[in-house]
């Protein structure tokens, strides 16, 4: 990259608690507040290392566990790596589907007042929840009324596929809502079908490599539709860039990919 690019990394994670891969021994074993440490350490080295604006991070655990263990089920941590970072950290919230829907939209109003969460992270297919059922209403009725996009997970898994995400964002169409992987190799045949009927759609780069479709995309719906993600943060993101500065598009359409898109849906100044 010869041109240094204002970005954004739409899409990270910290991993303090719960995690998918981890085992129940692992998990018994290590302090969280030495993980939570770690995962500081981790970020700080990235950002110094690579000329990353922001990057918009939840944590994996408030995904996994159906029961929290504390008031927010781990999203508190990404709070506290927001201070530690001095504001690089885009806040997205993960909320409990399965908890009552006055506790929801509580805990949400919460999050977003006391702790400065700028969006919500859903994860369907780790949760295990279709992304349209009738316990994500009490979610997006929170983020329409506070303006706060929705990154979910987009793949094969009956959960979230991009039709899906055309149900929900028709009933909600007042609400960004991102298709984090852009529905993966798997499903990336319905990604133009669903944004061409709900204009509310974004998409999310990680986890798909398939540059025609990308193309075909800011082509057809302009690249303000698009943001850049890794689903790190890690080393890889070179690579990443690499595929965006490889597309067959405009100068200025990079860069509303690369981070403009991202701030104007984050509202970061």
């Amino acid at each position: 990259m010869n041109k240094k690019r204002f970005i954004i990394d739409a899409h990270q994670h910290i991993r303090v608690g719960s995690y998918i891969y981890s085992s129940k021994l692992e998990k018994s074993k290590i302090d969280p507040e030495q993980i939570f440490e770690r995962e500081v350490r981790r970020f700080k080295d990235w950002f110094e290392k690579y000329e990353v604006a922001y990057g918009a991070v939840s944590n994996i655990s408030p995904m996994v566990d159906r029961v929290w263990q504390s008031r927010h089920g781990g999203n508190e941590y990404v709070a506290r790596l927001s201070e530690r970072l001095n504001g690089r950290i885009i806040g997205l919230y993960v909320p409990n589907v399965f908890e009552p829907a006055d506790i929801i939209k509580e805990k949400i109003e919460e999050a977003v007042k006391t702790y400065g969460f700028k969006g919500i992270k859903l994860h369907p297919w780790v949760s295990a929840f279709p992304l349209n059922h009738p316990i994500v209403y009490p979610v997006f009725d929170m983020a329409a009324k506070y303006g706060l996009p929705v990154l979910s997970h987009s793949a094969r898994s009956e959960f979230c596929t991009p039709l899906l995400f055309v149900d929900i964002a028709l009933r909600y169409p007042e609400v960004p809502i991102i298709m984090g992987h852009m529905g993966k190799q798997h499903l990336h045949y319905d990604v133009l079908p669903a944004m061409r009927l709900a204009e509310n759609l974004y998409l999310e780069t990680s986890g798909s490599k398939i540059q025609v479709l990308l193309e075909r995309v800011v082509k057809e719906f302009g690249a303000e539709r698009v943001l850049f993600g890794t689903d790190g943060p890690h080393d890889l993101l070179p690579a990443y860039l690499a595929r965006i500065e490889d597309l067959n598009v405009s100068d200025e359409e990079k860069e509303w990919i690369l981070g403009k898109s991202a701030a104007k849906i984050f509202k970061i100044q």
